[in-house]
Formats: C-alpha cells, sequence, structure tokens
C-alpha cells in the first residue's frame, strides 16, 4: 500500500518525547547543584585549614575533602551516567580550592599561612583530596565501560556457563 502525500501530510505527527529531556534536564541539574556543593565545600575547607584545638592543629578539613571528593563525584557520574557528571564536581571543587589559597585577597590577606603545618594540611587537602576524586572517577567509569570478550548481558542462570563443571 503506498501512501499519498496528502495522506501522509493529514496523518498527525507523534509528539516529540518531553520525558527524556526532562529527565537530562533534572539530572544536569543535579550536577549544577553537586558543583554548588563542591564549591560550599571547598569554601568551608580552606577556612577550615587553620583549626586549631589549643596550640594544635587539627587537619579534619583532609578527611572532608577526601570524602567529600569520593561521594560528589560519584553522584555526579550516576546521575547523567557520563564523564562530565563526574568531572564537573571535582573540577569546580577543586579551582576553588586553588584559587582560593594561592592567590592573596586585594588587602594581601592570605587563608593559608605559609610555613609549618597549615602548609601540610593544604597539601593534603588538594592531593588527597583530588586523588580521592580522580579515582572515584575511573573506577566507575571503568566499572561502566564494556571489556572486550565479556558479554554485555549477564548469563541466563538457566545455562550453565561454557567450561564450568561446578554447574552440571
Amino acid at each position: 500500500m503506498t501512501v499519498r502525500r496528502e495522506d501522509a501530510a493529514r496523518e498527525p505527527r507523534a509528539a516529540p518525547d518531553v520525558s527524556e529531556h526532562a529527565k537530562d534536564l533534572r539530572d544536569w541539574g543535579l550536577v549544577v547543584l553537586l558543583c554548588v556543593s563542591a564549591a560550599l565545600s571547598a569554601g568551608l575547607e580552606v577556612l577550615f585549614i587553620p583549626l586549631y584545638v589549643g596550640s594544635v592543629l587539627v587537619p579534619v578539613v583532609v578527611l572532608a575533602a577526601i570524602v567529600v571528593n569520593i561521594v560528589l563525584p560519584g553522584w555526579g557520574y550516576r546521575a547523567v551516567s557520563s564523564l562530565g557528571g563526574g568531572l564537573a564536581p571535582l573540577l569546580c571543587w577543586l579551582v576553588l580550592v586553588l584559587v582560593l589559597t594561592l592567590y592573596p585577597r586585594a588587602e594581601g590577606d592570605v587563608l593559608v599561612l605559609g610555613g609549618g603545618g597549615q602548609v601540610w594540611t593544604f597539601y593534603g587537602v588538594v592531593l588527597l583530596g583530588s586523588a580521592a576524586g580522580f579515582t572515584t572517577i575511573a573506577r566507575q567509569s571503568a566499572a561502566a565501560a564494556p571489556r572486550p570478550g565479556r558479554p554485555s548481558a549477564p548469563p541466563r542462570p538457566d545455562r550453565p556457563l561454557p567450561g564450568n563443571r561446578l554447574s552440571r
């Protein structure tokens, strides 16, 4: 059966799938929210680098940087299932930490004093926080990537795997 051009023009067109577009926007909106959270976390971590209890420096911000950079990039990667979703919060955090600590303010004030334990705490925040974030993204992207020779779907339980003597 052939359809004439007039008949094809009269048939209603299928509406575009708005739900997929809305879901993508919602997922990327979550990534933007994670970037804002990462920026707030970076600001607080920089302000708490010189945390002292009495006369003893307490580097709890290193642990906070590790936890934040495991959780936020992981959520971002899972939200949009892409590398950009995981990198966005991590890069927002890293850029803000570096800008706040490496550039003095207009008055000449610095947030991390040179020398002593504050510098080592700063190094721990930047290095261990970045390492935690990039490791999280690398592990999730490696787990999601298909491997050669590996079936894309898990084997069905009613059929034994070839060469598996225990399942016979």
